[in-house]
């Protein structure tokens, strides 16, 4: 029975793991099982007793199972975020030279818009698992769903009017929409664009607070981050008071800096690829 409930875990925690590198695994930690064993037995506890105390101590097989996974693939997982995170400057720098053919199209829009996850979803996910690191969780899902609110708006008011809507376009006010529904539709839009102005700052902001700088470039990205937020915020305020100066150098300066930010954290990414410690045979 207690090789059967060792086999059990060893078999739970190596799943998705390649077949050498789970060999070496469950190799390791069948030699850490027998010596806790030895030691409790050793200590005055029955076999029984050794078994369960030993098991304990190996932990929950779904935790384990994560923790093994994530490391093995940290590298290709952070290599194909840097390279996503990548997407956002390029297509935009690829649209330059039409930028009047491409504005207000749905696709054009979610190809600069959903990198920036990323940028909240790399945060999220190394800070919190290195030294002196934070929860970014919170401030990850109220980026989230400004994101998709945006988008989502953006893009059904594509589909029905064939045509940006306001939030998108400088040469109508909120007082001219078509109907209630593409007002429903910009104001969804522009509660998603403050929500993810938000979330940028608090998240930046937060950021500027942790000691771990990963390679000097974690306070450059946050204080990055904080400004494409307060740009955002910019462009939204200049919807709502239908400043076209003001929306044109929010917009421009939060392209710049979100650009900047997504490819500074593609590098960070990149770099901690090459720091990860994977599992070999």
């Amino acid at each position: 029975m207690n090789s059967d409930d060792l086999s059990r875990w060893l078999q739970q925690v190596t799943r998705q793991l390649p077949d050498d590198v789970a060999e070496l695994i469950r190799e390791e930690i069948t030699a850490h099982y027998d010596d806790s064993v030895a030691d409790a037995i050793a200590a005055g506890c029955s076999p029984v007793e050794a078994h369960q105390q030993a098991m304990a101590a190996l932990g929950s097989s779904g935790d384990v199972a994560d923790g093994f996974a994530q490391t093995h693939h940290a590298p290709r997982n952070y290599l194909i975020a840097a390279v996503i995170g990548m997407v956002y400057p390029l297509a935009y720098l690829a649209s330059i030279p039409l930028n009047i053919q491409l504005s207000g199209e749905s696709v054009f829009n979610l190809t600069l818009f959903l990198p920036l996850l990323y940028v909240a979803y790399g945060f999220k996910t190394m800070l919190a698992q290195r030294p002196h690191g934070a929860n970014m969780v919170g401030y990850e899902r109220i980026i989230h769903t400004g994101i998709v609110a945006m988008c989502g708006a953006r893009f059904l008011g594509w589909v029905i009017y064939h045509q940006p809507i306001i939030t998108e376009t400088y040469t109508r006010s909120l007082t001219e929409v078509h109907s209630m529904i593409e007002l429903a539709l910009n104001t969804v839009a522009l509660i998603g664009l403050l929500l993810v102005a938000m979330g940028f700052m608090l998240l930046g902001e937060r950021v500027l607070h942790l000691r771990e700088t990963l390679y000097g470039l974690l306070k450059p990205a946050g204080i990055l981050v904080i400004g494409c937020g307060l740009c955002l915020a910019g462009y939204s305020i200049g919807v709502l008071n239908d400043s076209s100066g003001l929306r044109t150098l929010a917009e421009s300066l939060a392209v710049i800096s979100g650009m900047l930010a997504v490819m500074l954290w593609s590098c960070i990414f990149f770099r901690a690829r090459s720091e990860i410690q994977v599992f070999a045979a």
